[in-house]
């Protein structure tokens, strides 16, 4: 469960507030991680990072479409991205899709970002082909409270399902 990264959409928790409390708390015990999705488009109640054992915000696009350019979105973004390391919170980005927005996200310490910048959603097979165009697809992980270089190593189709993608990592240097 260490990898399961359950996402709440703000106004979701907000809206069904005690069953979705009770939910997190079930899942966060059995070590799935807990993540806060469109982060500062709902009800933006800052109790709920004190309420429940969060592990993650993750800035709505609405928030990056306009970066680096509209001086609203980037004081905002740069706040959700301070409040984040400062409770020691991963942030990810929703929406990249330029190289400027990225630049300007990387520059204020987030490090994770989604987007068609990095690619469009696509079946597993186009997945498998656009990942071996990739040279060097490499990433630093934390295992047990160490940095470890991984290294994508191999992509295959699911044998039996064809829509699930099995990818088979290599640790290769301690960071």
């Amino acid at each position: 469960a260490s990898q399961l990264t359950i996402e709440i959409i703000e106004t979701q928790e907000m809206e069904n507030e005690k069953s979705i409390h009770s939910f997190i708390d079930e899942v966060y015990k059995v070590g799935a991680k807990i993540a806060i999705d469109d982060f500062g488009t709902g009800y933006s109640s800052l109790s709920l990072l004190k309420q429940l054992p969060i592990n993650c915000l993750k800035i709505d696009r609405s928030f990056i479409m306009d970066l680096p350019h509209d001086a609203h979105d980037a004081e905002v973004s740069k706040a959700i991205i301070a409040l984040s390391q400062s409770l020691g919170y991963q942030v990810v980005a929703e929406g990249i899709e330029t190289k400027e927005q990225e630049i300007f996200l990387r520059e204020y310490g987030c490090n994770i970002g989604q987007g068609f910048y990095f690619g469009k959603p696509m079946a597993s097979d186009d997945f498998i082909r656009f990942m071996k165009q990739k040279k060097d697809i490499a990433f630093d992980v934390k295992i047990d409270g160490n940095v470890k270089k991984v290294v994508i190593q191999e992509y295959q189709s699911h044998p039996v399902t064809s829509n699930l993608l099995h990818v088979d990592l290599m640790i290769v240097q301690d960071g």
